[in-house]
């Protein structure tokens, strides 16, 4: 079994297939998205894919919310903070609109922003840490500028 990866927009689209590729390669998600009922449809799907590619259950979390709201952001980085099995994570979150700019409103600029770059920050924030001192099998970790590193 790999490590754990955590998708957000994981509903549908992009994130979803994400989602499905991974669990199929054997890792363990935490997926977030707006739509519960969508989440637990990629979920019963993982776990199918998992199991005929051979791997044990992997006990999936869902998260359901909107990252839009800087709390929900902030819960979702303080689960990731706490995941130290954590190999990805991929913030596919968002949405944009169908009119100009500068027709948007600004309550639903400020939403995209909290999605597309607020959380994005605080997300790799949580996960960095993380990430960066996870040794894959068959890797070694380097400090930049090292010997080892060039």
């Amino acid at each position: 079994m790999m490590g754990t990866a955590c998708i957000t927009g994981a509903s549908s689209g992009i994130g979803r297939a994400y989602a499905l590729a991974l669990a199929e390669a054997g890792y363990r998600l935490i997926i977030t998205g707006r739509r519960h009922e969508k989440l637990r449809e990629v979920i019963a799907t993982a776990e199918q894919l998992r199991q005929n590619a051979g791997f044990a259950p992997a006990h999936d979390e869902i998260f359901t919310g909107d990252l839009a709201d800087p709390e929900v952001c902030a819960k979702l980085a303080s689960r990731i903070t706490e995941t130290t099995d954590l190999d990805l994570l991929i913030h596919n979150a968002g949405f944009g609109h169908q009119t100009d700019f500068y027709e948007t409103a600004p309550l639903e600029l400020r939403k995209m922003g909290e999605v597309h770059m607020q959380c994005a920050v605080i997300l790799a924030h949580a996960a960095l840490p993380r990430l960066t001192t996870r040794t894959k099998p068959g890797t070694e970790a380097t400090e930049p500028g090292s010997e080892d590193a060039e």
